[in-house]
């Protein structure tokens, strides 16, 4: 490595451009003084990194710049440029010509340049370290360096013999290396805290993720309750409106029929009510008929003693006598025949006409008493013949009396028979009644049995409500739980795709590299291997193995850009990345691999490649065997496979004969397993939506079976409240009306208590208030009867 050009513009007396070529075998740089020889040490320092202004001779760092002359303004920047020949390669580059240049402005910002490109001050050192060129070797030996190196001690001696070695450049590697192990260390050391810290919020962060999950879910549920309790209120509702405008429909519809009704009764009861008063001045007239008779009985009685009294001296009038008493008989016979006729209409009225057979035993007494009158008339004919023509006018007055009562008694027979017909009504309201009983009686079991009906479908919907709540818990329950697990592998796959779009695993370099479009490019930078292949999470660590840091190298289309990119990061320091050209794998033969159990099959089979990877994926992988387990790998390798490569799925790898790499335990997980992790999630994420969303639309379905069930429910307690309800109205109706008819004949049988014992009379059905309804005769009528019957004879 040797020193071949050196350029200045604007530094210090060298206001103009200025090249000094060092050709071999050119040693050094003479001169008179003040030709500017210290310039150009000056400048050699200065471009390999000099700061101290008293070794530059300089008060100020821009006193580098040409501050002008007389014939030359000044310069606005100092530019030096020196160029190493590193054919050699001891420069740690691949460039063969190393360019260093520095340019200072009037401003006094500084730049740093190697091969043209924008470096730092570091890189330049790291550069030059071991070469003996940097500020701090030998390369420059001013005045009273070498009295300094002949008077130094032993370790100031050596760190310059080592520096002439070259021991210098790998101590100084070995010291950075050390202080990036402490830096490592302590961001471990701060990361583990953080990881410490983080895993701490994590676990707080999940806690509440768990309860904002679980509030969104209460939040859901109360909502979607909400809804349906409203929802159900509002059917209810609605329902209670229908069922009260029909029960206000009904009630009017009923109201209409009832005033009707009682229209309807008022006006037979205004009916009846006159018919009573009629009545009851009828009676009341006969009464007073009958009073006036028994005056007049008395008074003829009386008369007939004094005509009995004057018999004895009236038998002359015998004979007229007799033919008064045969009349009588006739009269005797016709009363017979008007009393068999009587008897007859007894047989047939029986207990109604029970009275009129009493008064027909009177009649027949009264005629056997007047036939003992006319005997002993007979016995004593002659005693009474003087007072007989005196009698005989008597007895035409009491005769004609006689006529006239037995009119009297004709017009009551006929009110009894009006009072029959009155019975007959009676009777036919009381069939009406026992009808309308009979159908109320009917509806009353339908509406029984309407009533049943409802409480066995009310017990049914009950008995299939209960498993179907069973059924909505349950189906909440995995519901949430499905929730919940779905959150932790969203949580997880979330974590994973961070960790891909920061391409953790991949070197810093090289995630920049890869961010910057433009120079990927430029470099024909397919991207990394581990994103153009999929694989199965079962068989991502066996292709994790196999590939091995061919999994995280970086892809590009031609050898050419794979040295071009190679080069440019061997200027970069440090870094840790490999590169692939693709056009350099050819699809090789694919050995014939052996099958049975335990044999998986070739790992190039389970991989998933992107186009346009195929070729390099079959040339990576065609040579691998995939397996159970090592089992089966030994009994291979016994068998004697050596022309391929075989991995288990756990990444035990057998390469060659006697070569394993083994995998025990948990190892570190690379990009293809992240990748492949990622993708399972993705997967499991989808099938656990599908599954949250069947559970919902069964949710849903089974929620919407229980509010049908509980409109259902509903419904039928609605309609056995409303049969109750109507069964009741009809109930009322009826005893109101049984109230009613039960009044009107307590207040017929009240009248005719007025004016007489009421006439019996046998009804073929009906209560005993009926049987009474029925009007009596009076009693002093029948003596009326049989005291006209005793004077007739």
């Amino acid at each position: 490595m040797r020193i071949t050009r050196l350029e200045l513009d604007g530094f210090k007396s060298f206001g103009r451009p200025t090249l000094f070529d060092f050709e071999a075998p050119m040693t050094g740089i003479v001169g008179p003084n003040g030709c500017g020889k210290s310039n150009v040490v000056d400048a050699v320092r200065w471009v390999l990194g000099e700061a101290s202004r008293k070794a530059l001779r300089a008060k100020e760092s821009t006193d580098v710049v040409f501050s002008g002359s007389a014939s030359r303004k000044a310069a606005r920047q100092a530019e030096v440029s020196i160029t190493f020949d590193n054919s050699d390669g001891s420069m740690g580059v691949a460039q063969k010509s190393v360019k260093v240049t520095r340019r200072l402005s009037a401003g006094g910002d500084s730049e740093y340049f190697i091969n043209g490109e924008d470096a730092k001050l570091k890189d330049i050192k790291s550069v030059l370290q071991g070469t003996g060129a940097g500020m701090s070797a030998y390369c420059i030996m001013e005045q009273g360096k070498m009295d300094a190196l002949l008077q130094a001690n032993p370790l100031e001696r050596r760190r310059v013999f080592e520096e002439a070695a070259g021991i210098g450049n790998l101590r100084k590697q070995q010291e950075d290396a050390q202080s990036k192990l402490t830096v490592v260390d302590q961001n471990l050391a701060a990361l583990k805290n953080i990881l410490d810290e983080v895993r701490g919020q994590l676990r707080k962060i999940k806690g509440q993720a768990t309860r904002a999950l679980r509030f969104t879910e209460l939040k859901e549920r109360q909502r979607l309750l909400q809804m349906k309790l409203a929802l159900r209120d509002f059917h209810g509702f609605d329902k209670a409106r229908e069922a009260l405008l029909a029960r206000i429909s009904d009630a009017g519809a009923r109201e209409g029929a009832i005033q009707a009704e009682m229209a309807k009764t008022k006006m037979d009861l205004e009916d009846a009510e006159a018919k009573l008063n009629h009545s009851e001045n009828e009676f009341r007239r006969i009464s007073e008929s009958v009073h006036k008779l028994e005056l007049r009985i008395s008074s003829e009685s009386s008369r007939r003693d004094n005509a009995l009294s004057r018999v004895e001296s009236l038998k002359q009038a015998i004979a007229r006598v007799k033919e008064q008493a045969e009349r009588v008989r006739e009269n005797t016979a016709s009363l017979k025949v008007r009393r068999q006729n009587l008897a007859q209409k007894a047989e047939t009225s029986k207990a109604e006409l029970g009275e009129m057979a009493q008064r027909l035993a009177a009649l027949s007494e009264a005629e056997h008493a007047v036939a003992k009158a006319a005997e002993a008339l007979e016995s004593d004919l002659k005693v009474t013949r003087a007072a007989l023509l005196d009698a005989i006018g008597t007895a035409n007055q009491s005769l004609n009396e006689r006529m006239r009562l037995d009119a009297e008694m004709r017009t009551a027979r006929r009110r009894l028979e009006s009072l029959s017909a009155r019975a007959g009504e009676v009777e036919r309201e009381l069939g009406e009644v026992e009808a309308r009983r009979s159908v109320a009686q009917g509806e009353r079991d339908t509406e029984e049995a309407r009533l049943a009906g409802l409480k066995s479908e009310m017990v049914q919907v009950e008995a299939e409500a209960s498993p179907l709540a069973q059924r909505v818990n349950e189906l909440r329950q995995r519901k949430h739980g499905l929730e919940l697990k779905q959150g932790q592998k969203a949580e997880r796959k979330g974590v994973l795709e961070g960790m891909a779009q920061q391409r953790v695993g991949l070197d810093e370099t090289a995630v920049k590299l890869l961010s910057d479009e433009k120079r990927a490019q430029s470099f024909g930078i397919l991207g990394v291997f581990a994103d153009a292949v999929r694989v199965d999470l079962a068989f991502a660590a066996g292709l994790e193995r196999v590939l091995g840091e061919l999994g995280s190298a970086i892809i590009v289309d031609s050898r050419e850009h794979a040295h071009d990119l190679f080069d440019w990061l061997a200027g970069r320091g440090s870094v840790h990345i490999s590169l692939v050209a693709r056009d350099e794998f050819k699809a090789g033969k694919v050995p014939a691999f052996p099958s049975g159990h335990g044999v998986i099959g070739p790992m190039v089979e389970q991989v998933k490649v992107k186009a346009g990877f195929e070729v390099l994926a079959q040339a990576l992988l065609g040579d691998v065997l995939l397996v159970a387990d090592r089992s089966v790998a030994r009994r291979l390798i016994e068998r004697g496979a050596r022309n391929y490569r075989i991995v288990t799925p756990t990444g035990e790898l057998f390469s060659l004969p006697g070569a394993f790499a083994l995998a025990f335990g948990e190892g570190r997980s690379g990009i293809i397993t992240r990748q492949s992790e990622i993708d399972r999630l993705q997967r499991e994420i989808g099938e656990l939506g599908s599954e949250i969303e069947f559970s919902a639309q069964e949710l849903g379905a089974a929620l919407n079976l229980q509010v049908q069930l509980q409109a259902r429910a509903g419904e039928r307690q609605h309609h056995q409240q409303q049969a109750r309800d109507q069964q009741r109205i009809r109930h009322a109706a009826a005893r109101r009306q049984l109230v009613v008819r039960a009044r009107e004949l307590a207040r017929g049988d009240g009248a005719e208590r007025r004016h007489g014992p009421p006439v019996r009379c046998r009804c073929a059905r009906g209560t005993s208030s009926v049987r009474r309804a029925l009007r009596r005769e009076s009693p002093r009528s029948a003596g009326a009867d049989r005291w006209s019957g005793r004077q007739m004879n």
